[in-house]
């Protein structure tokens, strides 16, 4: 009777391509009980961002029966692409073209490697709003201030630097 009245979130947590494959299937087991819909909030890092990040990309798109609550196409719209993104080596080939590369950094091939292969051009202002689906919430270390540096649709905050709301940022 109250459950219907709580609110839910989900950490998801990081460790490169395992964390983001565990992650998935605890997102999958979660939806075959009806429960992803009912989340409010998601948290990642690292891997689990990766996770994330396409969930909250292709939220919209996810099919949730108004009974059950679960996404039957959850396998094809999240779950496929996912793993078929986690069995490619992109890292190190991004990795040895950044270092190669007169102009771009390691990072920069990274994340042109993760805009092909996954998400494409989507940013931040992309993911749903609050109300409309979770509210999608990443973590990182700032390279500059070593402190916890907070991304949202609405805003990138660290707390020795401030806060920058409503930056389009790509979401690889």
């Amino acid at each position: 009777m109250g459950d219907r009245n709580k609110e839910f979130a989900l950490a998801l947590s990081g460790g490169g391509y395992r964390a983001t494959l565990f992650t998935l299937g605890s997102l999958w087991r979660l939806n075959e009980f009806g429960l992803l819909a009912r989340i409010n909030r998601i948290t990642s890092v690292s891997g689990g961002s990766i996770t994330s990040a396409l969930l909250a990309m292709k939220w919209k798109d996810l099919d949730f029966s108004r009974d059950t609550h679960i996404a039957g196409n959850f396998r094809t719209v999240i779950a496929d692409p996912l793993q078929e993104f986690c069995s490619k080596g992109l890292d190190i080939m991004a990795g040895i073209r950044g270092v190669l590369s007169p102009r771009k950094s390691i990072g920069d091939k990274i994340a042109e490697a993760y805009a092909k292969r996954l998400f494409g051009s989507r940013t931040l202002q992309d993911i749903p709003t609050q109300g409309k689906g979770p509210e999608f919430i990443f973590y990182a270390t700032s390279l500059q201030t070593g402190a916890s540096v907070r991304i949202s649709k609405s805003s990138i905050a660290d707390y020795k630097v401030g806060m920058l709301p409503n930056v389009r940022l790509t979401l690889a």
